[in-house]
């Protein structure tokens, strides 16, 4: 009886254990998701400093709290030794992931200061759909029928809004296709996340400082020259970048990919709650009516996702029964 009770007691721990990683992935992956999707507030506050300036902060700060948390990381400083000619492809690849995310910072917290952090939440929303169309035009992945539905409602929203606004909703496409084109190049050259970011935002270091150098040269930089609270907002530019990714990158390996994909909903609903219901920018039946073919989009591609996560752990459950 006791070489029965044995395995039985290691595998009801081994449960628990995988129970307890769950459920402090999902609370931390809740956390992560919370701090994105608050970033509105944070850059609203800031509005009154040129975004430029707001992204070259945010990329100093970034940086030398990156490489502060890289020197207890076991090896460290690991990011470094891709700095040389010898990896070419590494520096160009991380070189082009660093404008897309760039791009993708800067337009965000000019959108958030404009009066536009709705259309911003909508590239955010876009951006699940974008991937699937990236992997199917340039990964050869093949475009399955609900995606295909999915991508579909997604168009007609865009197309509807267009013809109604009379205008190209230009702030939701490059936040859509610039969040794309990163996650699309770290897809094809991946590195892990925490030195990838250190690397991507040192590379665009030198274009922060030489741009914070210019902007004191001219009289026109806000650093040191605002009241206190709004230098100490600066100072923790870095600390807003690198705290929800680290959390991120920390639920990842606790947390399944589907319930991952499902959760990071929360920031862009949070984006587009804060834009309505705190910053009060308007929005109209036509933008609501926009907004629903995206969100049925949205669902289509979900359910779709959780189907075949559900049939794949059936399949896995009956290969792994008993003979």
């Amino acid at each position: 009886m006791a070489e029965n009770t044995t395995p039985d007691i290691a595998a009801a721990q081994n449960r628990n254990r995988a129970n307890t990683n769950n459920r402090s992935g999902l609370w931390i992956a809740l956390g992560s998701f919370v701090l994105w999707g608050g970033f509105p507030i944070y850059f609203h506050w800031l509005q009154d400093i040129a975004a430029a300036e707001i992204l070259s902060h945010r990329i100093i700060w970034s940086v030398v709290l990156l490489v502060i948390i890289d020197l207890f990381r076991k090896p460290a400083v690991r990011w470094f030794s891709f700095l040389s000619l010898q990896h070419k492809k590494v520096l160009f690849t991380s070189s082009l992931a660093a404008f897309f995310l760039s791009m993708n910072w800067v337009f965000f917290i000019w959108a958030v200061g404009n009066g536009k952090a709705t259309e911003a939440s909508l590239g955010y929303f876009l951006n699940p759909l974008i991937n699937v169309f990236f992997g199917t035009v340039f990964l050869g992945e093949r475009l399955q029928k609900w995606q295909s539905i999915a991508i579909g409602f997604a168009i007609v929203g865009v197309l509807y809004l267009i013809w109604t606004t009379g205008a190209l909703p230009w702030i939701t496409v490059i936040l859509a296709l610039s969040f794309a084109g990163y996650g699309f190049i770290r897809k094809k050259y991946p590195l892990d996340g925490a030195t990838s970011l250190t690397l991507e935002t040192f590379l665009i270091l030198p274009f922060a400082v030489g741009y914070l150098w210019y902007l004191h040269s001219q009289g026109q930089m806000s650093f040191l020259e605002v009241e206190w609270q709004y230098n100490i907002g600066l100072l923790f530019a870095g600390a807003m970048t690198t705290a929800p990714l680290l959390l991120y990158l920390s639920a990842l390996p606790r947390i399944s990919l589907s319930t991952m994909g499902i959760l990071q909903y929360i920031v862009p609903t949070l984006q587009f709650a804060i834009a309505i219901y705190i910053f009060k920018e308007p929005f109209d039946a036509q933008r609501f009516i926009a907004f629903s073919f995206i969100w049925t989009g949205l669902i289509v591609y979900t359910s779709s996702e959780i189907g075949k996560q559900h049939k794949r752990r059936k399949q896995a459950k009956g290969n792994s029964s008993p003979q």
